[in-house]
């Protein structure tokens, strides 16, 4: 279509363009060694970016690689991660956009990009060897983009996404749970989900020209972005884009993990002229104070000497503020391609309300300053990142007494009170009568000191756990990740790792004795925000990443404390790791194929203990570390210009570390299983228990884009 002499004079129609969504248009025609602009608009664009990102989930609390070719990625390309593509076919590959027009220095154009994959795991939950450990699934994605300039002012874009399991109506979109209430009583959760095949924003955001629209007078250009757009600090460590993802099962990509970006605002630019780049980023995760009603909503009636009677109250907003700078040391020489970025970062996330036990029960103030460094060269590739947790979370104190549902002796249902009981042996909960109720909230107390004593003469008693003090858990976890690739040709590239992320006991879980963890300390733990970050130059398939093996904590080692499971460990927490991978280009039938081999070792940081399946708690034994050895492989078959096709397969051998904490329960479910084991107490081979047999993991699919 040729549209050289096309004029638009209408104000409506361009308007109609502009909000039609549009995209970074002086980033569709970067060349494979320009430089160009990142997704905050500055920095040099990857040259070796990959097809595809191969990806395998926060500390109670993703990224991807496509071709650089594609204009609805270019603006994200740099910070993406590394992943196995075909770069004999690269140069062929060429985003076609299903309509598009010029005219004068304005653009329109409309994509589309489909992906459907098949996905097999054996063992992946809990290495257990059981038929019952097994998953099996089809799925489909489409996303719709449209992207507009209006001349060197106004960009913008926008993606709408489809996303569904095939056979499963309940995977595309779930609705928030609720608790279900019935009298006094709050009891379990209960959520609905959308059946019909819908779309949703993923991305979409407006970037205005500050030098242009407000005469600001700077040597560099100045932007700023306000919309919902991935932004990330270094490789997505220390905060990544995965704001609304569906993490999953192992086989995912991370362009298809995240469902939605997070809404806010990016002020960006040169501080100097191709060589540094500043961005101040402003995200709005959760916002409680948009109403009346929820500002005074009475969320904190439990707590221990409430403010304003227990309402919410105003201010309550989970935000990040981020801010980096990129610098570029390295000219850009006729024939040298080389690049070098520095690039020191900033975050500070303030989270209001972080749940443990119950709603809103504690508060968040993390600060993570780091140090990513990055080169890229014709023969070598290196990189490396450091960054820390300072700050603390503030776990308020609690009146954790909370009315349930249970059935008497006779069968019939009742109500009873969890922490307050009707005898001094504390073993009798008391029933819930207008008698009791005035007395419980008259006589409430608020002092820890309270606990196992008599209500006032009453005859009701306290539980010996009911009232908790406030106290502080201090953030000292920090990671360090490097890596290396020698290109030794233009079709072979050899690569190696090595990461450590410290890692630590969850600090709000009682394990050694009723209410041992009620006490200020530190967490050793490194702390990423929305990170899903499985390598760059060396991917994870099984452990790092947004994936579902097993990485349990230790479980209670006092049999008095009943009702307490070990907690998960998931993403960059807790690990050691090596490996290396070999990528090389191969021709199949004449098409260009790309084998990607990986090999990695894993071990634990902070060793957690072993576990006695006759006695169904841990001992004080430190479990080995070593976690286990994995093994991946991933081809990807260019077929035409606009259709690849990929097959991904690895599988994972538990180490020493799953032997010693072999048949740990994980749920009331397991612990229901270990009594049904044999007379000799280990023969769970057949249990759906956590056991040690091999993980295996195989996904097939193909993707096309228009």
């Amino acid at each position: 279509m040729d549209t050289s002499g096309f004029k638009i004079k209408s104000p409506i129609i361009i308007f109609l363009l502009l909000c039609g969504g549009l995209n970074t248009a002086d980033n569709l025609y970067a060349k494979p060694d320009q430089v160009g602009t990142n997704n905050s608009g500055n920095g040099v664009i990857n040259t070796n970016a990959s097809d595809i990102s191969l990806v395998g989930s926060n500390t109670g609390i993703v990224t991807s690689k496509v071709k650089l070719d594609n204009v609805d990625e270019l603006i994200a390309a740099e910070n993406l991660t590394e992943s196995v593509h075909i770069q004999a076919a690269k140069a062929t590959e060429k985003q076609r956009e299903i309509f598009g027009c010029r005219w004068d220095d304005n653009e329109f154009e409309v994509g589309l990009k489909n992906r459907v994959e098949i996905f097999y795991s054996k063992n992946c939950a809990l290495f257990s060897g059981s038929p019952l450990d097994q998953v099996l699934w089809a799925q489909g994605i489409w996303d719709l983009k449209a992207k507009a300039k209006i001349g060197k002012t106004l960009e913008s874009y926008l993606v709408l996404r489809n996303k569904s399991r095939w056979g499963s109506p309940d995977s595309i979109a779930t609705t928030s749970t609720t608790p279900i209430k019935l009298a006094d009583a709050t009891f379990g959760d209960h959520g609905h989900y959308i059946s019909k095949q819908i779309f949703w924003l993923r991305e979409g955001w407006v970037d205005i020209n500050l030098n242009n629209t407000i005469g600001v007078n700077t040597d560099g250009i100045q932007h700023f972005k306000a919309g919902l757009f991935p932004f990330e600090l270094g490789r997505g460590i220390a905060l990544g884009s995965a704001y609304a993802s569906s993490a999953g099962l192992l086989g995912f990509y991370a362009d298809s993990t995240v469902d939605q970006n997070a809404p806010g605002f990016l002020l960006y630019g040169d501080l100097a002229k191709d060589k540094v780049f500043y961005d101040m980023y402003l995200g709005i995760l959760r916002n409680w104070t948009d109403n009346f009603g929820r500002i005074n909503e009475k969320l904190y009636t439990n707590e221990l000497n409430p403010e304003w009677n227990g309402s919410r109250g105003f201010g309550h907003v989970n935000f990040v503020y981020a801010m980096r700078v990129k610098w570029y040391p390295m000219s850009v020489k006729q024939g040298d391609h080389s690049t070098l970025v520095i690039e020191p970062y900033f975050l500070f996330n303030r989270n209001p309300e972080v749940s443990i036990e119950f709603p809103a029960d504690s508060a968040s103030n993390l600060i993570t300053p780091g140090l990513m460094v990055d080169y890229e060269g014709e023969k070598f590739q290196w990189g490396c990142e450091f960054a820390a947790n300072f700050g603390h979370q503030t776990v308020h104190g609690w009146d954790s007494n909370q009315i349930e549902i249970k059935a008497d002796s006779n069968g019939n249902l009742v109500e009873q009170y969890t922490k307050v009981y009707s005898n001094s042996n504390l073993t009798t909960n008391a029933l819930v009568s207008s008698t009791n109720k005035a007395i419980v909230k008259k006589y409430a107390g608020n002092d820890p000191d309270l606990n196992g004593q008599q209500i006032n003469n009453t005859g009701l008693y306290n539980g010996a756990t009911r009232f908790n003090p406030k106290y502080h858990n201090i953030y000292k976890g920090f990671m360090l990740v490097a890596d290396l690739s020698w290109l030794i040709t233009k079709a072979l590239k050899l690569s190696g790792t090595v990461g450590w992320a410290t890692g630590d006991e969850n600090p709000n879980r009682d394990l050694t004795g009723l209410g041992d963890s009620n006490v200020d300390g530190d967490y050793q733990g490194f702390i990423g925000l929305q990170e899903v970050y499985s390598g760059k130059r060396v991917i994870s398939l099984f452990v790092i990443g947004p994936n579902s093996i097993a990485r349990p904590l230790s479980s209670v080692s006092d049999p008095s404390v009943t009702g307490v499971y070990p907690s998960k460990v998931t993403g960059f927490n807790n690990i050691l790791y090596c490996g290396g991978a070999l990528n090389f280009d191969r021709k199949f039938c004449s098409k260009a194929v790309n084998w990607n081999l990986g090999l990695l070792s894993y071990w634990q940081d902070y060793a957690t203990k072993k576990f006695s399946i006759p006695l169904k708690h841990s001992i004080d034994v430190p479990a080995s570390r070593h976690l286990g050895t994995e093994f991946n492989a991933t081809i990807t078959m260019q077929f035409v210009k606009n259709l690849k096709g990929f097959l991904v397969g690895g599988f994972f051998v538990p180490g020493q570390h799953f032997k010693d904490i072999r048949g740990k329960a994980l749920s009331k479910d397991d612990l229901a299983a270990l009594e049904q084991l044999d007379d000799d107490g280990f023969s769970i081979s057949g249990t759906p228990l956590l056991n040690t047999k091999t993980a295996f993991v195989l996904n097939w699919g193909i993707e096309y884009a228009f």
